[in-house]
């Protein structure tokens, strides 16, 4: 009875030593509205043009050391109006960060330039988070804008961003704004 008693015991205790697998996926209140092949566009403030992008977005889950999945969301800008000679292409990916904090987040990337600060759903956020903010006559309750300086003059410097829609508006150095339109 006591070996019995040992053994449960030593199996007791290797069960809770035992790694659970761990699976982080994006809130469905952070996934965006947008779909693959959407069509987009953005209006220029100063000269009245406007910017049209196609959408490919791409969903997978990645797993990570045999014990941790994570969900990942792709967005890809394609620029196709032909109109305008200055290449933008956006990248957005939604991923899952698997921390207590931060349980999902996004980065922007515009021709290969990456945005310093990655946007997620945490407290550290407040320095780029506005609330209630105008675009196009649109409030979004809550927008992450995002601003570096080493952007070269033929990139956006600035981009406003929502989880659900993605990029709202973007911003040049020499004060062009493109804001998201609906048509």
């Amino acid at each position: 009875m006591k070996k019995l008693l040992v053994l449960i015991s030593i199996i007791f205790l290797f069960a809770s030593c035992v790694m659970e697998d761990h699976y982080y996926y994006i809130p469905e209140d952070m996934k965006p509205l947008l779909t693959n092949n959407d069509t987009i566009y953005y209006l220029d403030s100063v000269y009245n043009r406007t910017d049209t992008f196609c959408l490919e977005i791409n969903k997978y889950n990645r797993v990570s050391d045999n014990r941790y999945f994570f969900e990942i969301i792709e967005i890809w800008y394609n620029l196709s109006n032909k109109n305008i000679t200055i290449s933008k292409n956006f990248h957005i990916g939604y991923s899952t960060t698997g921390t207590m904090k931060s349980i999902s987040g996004a980065s922007i990337y515009i021709n290969s330039k990456y945005f310093n600060k990655g946007i997620s759903n945490d407290v550290d956020n407040t320095d780029i988070t506005k609330y209630n903010v105008n675009i196009h006559g649109v409030i979004y309750p809550t927008v992450y804008v995002l601003h570096e300086d080493y952007m070269p003059d033929t990139i956006p410097n600035t981009v406003y961003f929502t989880f659900k829609n993605g990029i709202i508006r973007y911003d040049y150095k020499d004060g062009r704004k493109y804001e998201l339109i609906k048509k």
